[in-house]
């Protein structure tokens, strides 16, 4: 807080604002009347009129009081006060905590203001008054009247409630002005236009006071914006921590900033005396750079609801280096008060940063279509703390239509994730490009709760690129946990607890596939220092892949960090339609699949490679067009997806000091395989699925169809006896389903039971 304001607070709480050098006069006003013989400095009959030109011609700062109450009717403008000035009208008789004198400009003429501070008049106070009635302004501020202090007023209102309203409630064009006190508000509703106007001026401070519509005074906001800011460094509400306005009702928005540097912080905006109350358009809506709304400490966040939006940084101008933080937008201790469209929007801005909020009940909860922001440690249809709603926002949690956006945090700093979760769609849709969805709780809480959306928990739209999904926890969602159902190039997915809890490993298994990805060029697995996707629990498909040239590399698909089973409800990997080609599956550990392992559908593409895979315990490992073992054909003549590739037939084996020797045959002609063919060799289980790679063998063009060849390779320490497959894959990528099991060496139960793990 400036220390001009901190002067005049304590000041005020004296009330010794008049106490200055013994030259200081007061004026007492003895009659309502606006015309006829006055003596103010001799202590006769005063008119209001005659104290303000009395107090103009000393140079002192001079006191008005009242010794009458009533309403006062100007039958022109009052004059200006051009010098240093204490109105104080709580010294009328019969005031206790509203206004008994009471100004009204009906007749005061067009474009009359009620009082007006100009050249002269600065540190001047206005105490305890109603004004009603101006045309003009309640009170205006011009020239060099700075430091203004309004307090206990009501403007644009009556005491009884009856709305009488000024052209603008305040307008200040000078600076560091306090309109205000905690405890010591004004009433500010029932204006044609703005309740409070700030134009080009800066430094000012609003504070505790009720600026639109109050539950049992009125219902009768004022006409456009409640507050509009047009300045840098204004501060609206906080005051010393307990001062914040309740702002509500009003036609416009209830708080609209153009300028820099100003903060908004620990207001109600939207909801006033415990009921819902909106402005007619945003809450909050700034323009302009390092502004702030809200904050970190108690009682800095705003309570935002009932209104259009809640909170909107940039539209047709920008937005940026803005802080939103700690504030709870629709939905708080008041049922059904959710903004009716999104809660907080990113319109047009770069580098603003939005942490600590809770945004639940309203339409969508967050929308970005700026570029460059963050996202961290909120609550997106998530309560802000126990005994609140968990109704989450009506549709998507976040949404993102920017790009080079950052929506969560780096799991490793001490930031608490964004938490989406019980929204009516999408937790996170995002479009653009370059953006960044990282260490978010998705459909899940860190107790790994239930707070499923009621759509997939992540959907990435048409057209995105550069994407990367990373980090993340997803679980519980109505639909898939990643939905990636359009054409989405170079998206990277890694890191993520997709169905399966971290550090708990508790199923959080979402209801339909665990990733559905439809698109070319995808990375699914470790990438730098991010590791490994964990995924299972879900219903369907543990990955569902439309596409070609993908990845999926190292992931840990039906098994958890423990090596418990927490196999999908289908397949592991399930490849579909004639789009998806020369596709990379390898170094993944897929394992108690309800189905298969790795699987194509019937009219799957060519080129999809199978490599160094860890299978088991699922129902079938490979399965090439869903129809179950594909019986080798003569020559390898049969079409299909992956050109149905025959495997390798096995024989003639041996084990001799922990070396493994065996014959095998592919029968394939150059014609129908493409030359030379790769064989995989696998130690498996006897469910025939290879859970752990032991070496590839080149099988040329002259070994074609009929060619027996003959392998000797070493075993892993320990390894005496089991089963071996083996996995063909030509020279165009096609892999096959595994061969037949072929036992080797000594019976042992640790190679015989199908639960083998790596």
């Amino acid at each position: 807080m400036r220390p001009t304001t901190i002067k005049r607070f304590f000041l005020a709480l004296t009330m010794s604002l008049a106490t200055h050098a013994g030259s200081a006069a007061t004026f007492s006003v003895t009659t309502i009347s606006d015309t006829g013989a006055t003596n103010c400095a001799g202590g006769g009959r005063c008119t209001f009129r005659s104290a303000i030109e009395a107090a103009n011609a000393t140079p002192t700062q001079d006191r008005i009081e009242f010794s009458v109450a009533g309403t006062f009717v100007p039958l022109t403008a009052f004059p200006s006060v051009t010098s240093r000035l204490v109105i104080d009208a709580t010294t009328a008789p019969g005031y206790v905590d509203a206004p008994v004198v009471i100004l009204d400009g009906l007749v005061a003429g067009a474009s009359a203001d009620g009082l007006r501070f100009s050249s002269g008049a600065a540190v001047s106070d206005v105490i305890g008054l109603a004004i009603v009635n101006f045309e003009g302004s309640g009170i205006e501020t011009a020239g060099s009247a700075d430091e203004l202090l309004v307090m206990d007023c009501y403007i644009g209102i009556r005491p009884d409630g009856t709305p009488s309203a000024n052209g603008e409630g305040i307008r200040l064009t000078t600076d560091s002005n306090l309109i205000g006190l905690p405890s010591n508000g004004n009433v500010i509703t029932g204006n044609t236009d703005f309740g409070i106007l700030i134009s080009n001026s800066n430094n000012n401070e609003i504070v505790g006071n009720t600026i639109g519509a109050r539950t049992g005074l009125t219902t009768s906001g004022n006409g456009s914006d409640g507050i509009s800011i047009f300045g840098d460094g204004n501060r609206v509400g906080n005051l010393l921590g307990n001062g914040g306005n309740t702002i509500s009702g009003n036609a416009g928005s209830g708080v609209f900033v153009i300028g820099n540097d100003n903060v908004v912080q620990g207001n109600f905006i939207g909801l006033s005396d415990g009921t819902v109350d909106g402005n007619g358009s945003d809450g909050i809506e700034i323009y302009g750079s390092r502004n702030v709304v809200g904050g970190s400490a108690i009682g800095e966040g705003n309570l935002v609801g009932g209104n259009t939006v809640g909170i909107r940084l940039g539209d047709v101008l920008a937005a940026n280096d803005t802080v939103v933080e700690g504030n709870l937008v629709g939905i708080d201790y008041i049922a059904n008060s959710g903004n009716a469209s999104h809660g907080i929007v990113i319109g047009n801005g770069s580098n603003n940063l939005l942490t600590g909020n809770a945004v639940v009940g309203n339409e969508d909860g967050i929308r970005i279509d700026g570029n460059g922001n963050t996202l961290a440690g909120n609550r997106v249809g998530v309560a802000a703390s126990s005994g609140m709603p968990t109704a989450g926002n009506r549709g998507i949690g976040v949404n993102v239509f920017g790009s080079n956006n950052v929506i969560g945090s780096d799991p490793a700093l001490p930031v608490t994730p964004n938490r989406i979760g019980n929204n009516g769609s999408f937790g996170i849709a995002v479009g653009g490009d370059g953006n960044d969805l990282r260490g978010n709780h998705v459909g899940v809480n860190l107790a790994a709760e239930d707070l499923g959306n009621g759509a997939s928990g992540i959907r990435a739209k048409a057209g995105v690129s550069n994407l990367m999904i990373r980090e993340n926890v997803i679980g519980f969602n109505a639909q898939d946990g990643i939905d990636i159902r359009t054409q989405v190039n170079a998206i990277q997915v890694c890191g993520n607890y997709i169905g399966i809890f971290p550090t708990t490993n508790d199923d959080i298994g979402n209801s339909l596939d665990g990733i559905v990805h439809t698109g070319d060029g995808g990375v699914f697995g470790p990438i730098g220092d991010c590791g490994a996707n964990r995924i299972g629990n879900n219903n369907g498909e543990g990955i569902d892949l439309v596409g070609s040239g993908n990845v999926i590399d190292g992931n840990r698909i039906g098994i958890d960090d423990a090596g418990n089973a927490a196999g999908n409800g289908l397949s592991g990997i399930l490849l579909q339609t004639a789009g998806s080609t020369l596709n990379v599956i390898e170094d993944n550990i897929i394992a108690h699949n309800a189905t298969q392992g790795i699987a194509t559908s019937s009219g799957s593409g060519n080129g999809n490679r199978f490599f160094r895979n860890s299978m088991f315990a699922n129902a079938v490992g490979i399965d090439i067009a869903l129809d179950g073992r594909t019986i080798n054909d003569v020559g390898d003549s049969d079409t299909g997806p992956n050109n149905r590739q025959n495997f390798p037939a096995l024989g003639n084996v041996a084990v001799a000091d922990s070396r493994l020797s065996l014959d095998f045959v592919v029968d394939s002609t150059t014609t129908d395989s493409a030359y030379p063919i790769s064989i995989d060799l696998y130690l498996a289980g006897a469910d025939g699925q290879g859970f752990e790679f032991l070496e590839r063998i080149n099988y040329p063009a002259s070994s074609a169809q009929s060619q027996v060849s003959a392998v000797d390779i070493g075993l892993p320490p320990g390894v005496t006896g089991g089963h071996v497959v083996a996995i063909a894959t030509d020279a165009a990528f096609n892999s096959s389903e595994f061969s037949e099991p072929l036992p080797f060496g000594l019976p042992d139960e640790l190679f015989m039971n199908g639960f083998e793990t790596p």
